[in-house]
């Protein structure tokens, strides 16, 4: 066995992978490093520990045009120096100068594919991590400036910030914050899916609370003494403490289930709401069920069999108010519920004020919903009156005519959202279809629920074929370069190598098409699959041709 040939070719080829790899890596890592650096999220002390974690995350793009680079390079020189020739008069065939590459080329896809599926991901996350605690200091930053803070889906603005106390201890839960920022005199609105203002709210204080949960970090915002405005709705009312749902915290590395690891990706394949469109859509599909089963459960106290028990007692969202609701005639309407008078009696509402009934409304028909979402967790009941008269029971029962008057918000006295968040996205899908088969808004939640835990299993599936694509491409090129240089001669190196590069970026640019092919719903699974292949296809059809040229002569 010539041992001799195979250790310098080894050698030589390794040599040059490494040195081409590191170098690499580093001009793209300060290059990745370019706009955190700009937006002031990395000092002097903290860019080298970035590029650091920043840097294991490229290897897996890098290597191929590194391995490509070294086996041209290598077998260029042996042509021009006629080792290749010494070789073969010494009776060594093609397929043996080539054991080495190989060799070298199987490590190296083994190497990139536990690289890619255990070691990159939690590079990244550190990377993600540091300058994600960096974040919460450009908050406070942003805040003493006087400047708006964005998180997420929310603008908020203070006129005092404090962020030296510890953070509390919350009881029962299993996760603790890590960190607390006080706020005072806030200003607070909400944007839609367009970035428009949805809603504002101004509180006398709020409690940013910083959690660690799933490698990412999330902000809960909990307001007090909050005056809250919905332009769209003209609704405007006080709340004395107010949670808002938890955001993601904006991290200028986009979060990408690409970048977890393979046992995270089973972790998310048997727990899909991990993912977050699939959580604001199993959140969305809570949502139509709860107004769903409250406005059904309302249709069924109006309509009891004795005249005695039609009647339903709602909770106001202040303190000691509530509403009584009385409809003879109760008919559902799409997503409403149509209530009329039936002879002479009249759809009544009456106010009480600490079981006190202060005033009543009297009306000959209405209509009656359920909302649910921003700013109460639990779904509210909306009722409007038409031809409506409004008695004041305070002021000598005195009676004004309305042609409508719409009741102040209203909610189910019962928690509803609560258990139907507990449940994980397969049981709410299924408890959604046995309980509520014909809604159209529970039908539409559910497709809309579906269709994302199916897009979740497939750019899954993508993503570990596209992992191994470019694992087996490093073989493929490496190989590639090598039989280009012996089959080209005394060709010039990097015109010998533009040809490899060639090929390199047309193997990720299909890798990379076909793990989006096979991602969307409207295309077919195995074809996006066979696109991804597609790229190491070609690099074998080109292999084989050119070594079977390389042979014959």
């Amino acid at each position: 066995m010539p041992w001799t040939i195979y250790r310098y070719i080894f050698k030589e080829m390794l040599k040059l992978l490494v040195t081409s790899s590191v170098v690499l890596v580093l001009v793209i890592s300060f290059a990745a490093a370019i706009k955190p650096l700009s937006e002031g999220l990395l000092d002097a002390q903290t860019l080298a520990r970035y590029v650091f974690y920043t840097a294991p995350t490229m290897l897996g793009f890098i290597l191929p045009f590194s391995g490509a680079f070294a086996s041209t390079l290598v077998f260029s020189r042996m042509v021009a120096d006629n080792e290749l020739l010494v070789c073969r008069a010494g009776g060594i065939s093609y397929r043996s100068i080539l054991l080495p590459v190989v060799f070298l080329g199987l490590a190296l896809t083994l190497g990139v594919f536990y690289l890619s599926n255990w070691v990159v991901p939690s590079f990244y996350r550190q990377a993600t991590h540091m300058l994600e605690k960096d974040i919460m200091q450009v908050i406070v930053n942003q805040v003493e400036r006087a400047r708006p803070v964005k998180l997420g889906h929310l603008v908020l603005y203070a006129d005092v910030v404090d962020d030296t106390h510890p953070p509390p201890v919350i009881p029962g839960n299993t996760v603790q914050p890590m960190k607390l920022i006080r706020l005072r005199g806030v200003a607070l609105g909400q944007l839609d899916a367009q970035q428009r203002l949805r809603s504002d709210s101004t509180a006398e204080k709020a409690d940013i609370l910083l959690y660690r949960v799933q490698n990412q970090t999330w902000a809960t915002v909990q307001l007090e003494n909050v005056v809250y405005y919905d332009a769209s709705k003209g609704d405007m009312f006080s709340i004395e403490k107010w949670t808002l749902p938890q955001v993601l915290l904006p991290s200028p590395i986009k979060d990408d289930p690409r970048f977890l690891s393979w046992p995270e990706m089973r972790a998310l394949g048997d727990q899909p709401e991990l993912y977050d469109s699939i959580r604001e859509e199993k959140y969305k599909l809570a949502e139509a069920v709860a107004q769903e089963q409250v406005l059904e459960q309302i249709q069924k106290l109006l309509t009891e069999p004795h005249p005695s028990d039609q009647t339903v007692r709602l909770p106001g969202v202040n303190r000691g108010e509530s509403f009584r609701l009385t409809a003879p005639s109760v008919a559902r309407q799409g997503e409403a519920l149509e209530l009329a008078a039936k002879a002479a009696a009249p759809v009544r509402v009456e106010y009480l004020t600490d079981g006190k009934v202060t005033r009543r409304i009297e009306a000959q028909s209405g209509k009656l919903w359920i909302e649910a979402g921003d700013p109460q967790p639990e779904p509210r009941v909306r009722i409007e009156l038409a031809e409506a008269k409004l008695y004041d029971l305070d002021n000598d029962r005195r009676s004004t005519e309305h042609a409508t008057v719409t009741v102040p918000r209203c909610r189910w006295p019962s928690p509803v959202m609560g258990p139907l968040k507990e449940l994980g996205s397969s049981q709410l899908l299924k408890h959604a279809r046995q309980a509520h088969p014909n809604s159209p808004s529970v039908e539409k939640a559910d497709k809309s629920l579906r269709a994302q835990i199916i897009y979740l299993f497939r750019y899954i599936l993508a993503q570990l074929n596209e992992r191994a694509s470019l694992a087996v491409a490093c073989l493929l090129l490496l190989v590639l370069g090598a039989v280009l240089s012996m089959k080209l001669g005394q060709g010039m190196p990097l015109v010998i190598y533009f040809w490899s590069f060639l090929s390199a970026i047309t193997v990720v640019v299909i890798c990379h098409s076909g793990e989006n092919i096979a991602t969307q719903p409207n295309t077919s699974r195995a074809v996006g699959l066979l696109v991804i292949w597609l790229g190491n296809i070609f690099l074998i059809t080109a292999i084989g041709g050119t070594y079977l040229t390389l042979s014959r002569n």
